[in-house]
């Protein structure tokens, strides 16, 4: 059957989106109006394609989004978990040393003044009854390292308090 046809062009904002082919009669009878008609309806489907592709494409960057979101939100939570790794070892480390250097002044340092103290007590029987002077010297210097092992003794329970060790370290920092 013989046939027309209109070449309809699909334009959006003066953009050229498509065209449609529309074949008809030889003769239709609303030929009089028919340009107008169809050049109305080429821009509404134009429009509703353009929307679909934004729509389309506006999905695409939020689907994008969401991915570089949850990368970022599992990156920073191992970050997180990692810091707090570190942080408790580097405690741990600090403890350990503290716990070290309490022991040496502790032991090295109580143990070279308790000598000095057994000396200087030897020291005084042995002196004669007229050295007064030097016996009241020797009584000083006894006295003097009585309470530097004292504050030896503070300073190793100030470094590591004891109870640390007999509760557990980590009860104590929970």
């Amino acid at each position: 059957t013989p046939h027309g046809h209109y070449i309809i062009p699909l334009k959006s904002r003066n953009k050229l989106i498509g065209i449609l082919f529309l074949y008809t009669r030889t003769d239709p009878t609303w030929y009089r109006f028919s340009q107008e008609v169809l050049l109305s309806i080429g821009g509404l489907i134009a429009g509703a394609i353009e929307r679909q592709l934004s729509e389309e494409e506006l999905e695409r960057y939020r689907k994008n989004l969401e991915s570089i979101v949850e990368e970022r939100t599992a990156e920073l939570t191992a970050m997180r978990e990692q810091l707090r790794k570190l942080n408790q070892w580097m405690e741990e480390v600090r403890e350990e040393e503290k716990k070290r250097i309490s022991r040496e002044v502790h032991d090295q340092l109580g143990q070279s003044l308790t000598a000095l103290s057994l000396d200087l007590s030897w020291l005084g029987k042995r002196i004669e009854e007229g050295e007064a002077p030097i016996r009241g010297k020797i009584q000083e210097m006894r006295e003097s390292v009585k309470q530097t092992i004292g504050l030896t003794q503070k300073i190793a329970a100030e470094l590591r308090p004891p109870f640390l060790d007999l509760m557990g370290l980590s009860r104590t920092m929970a």
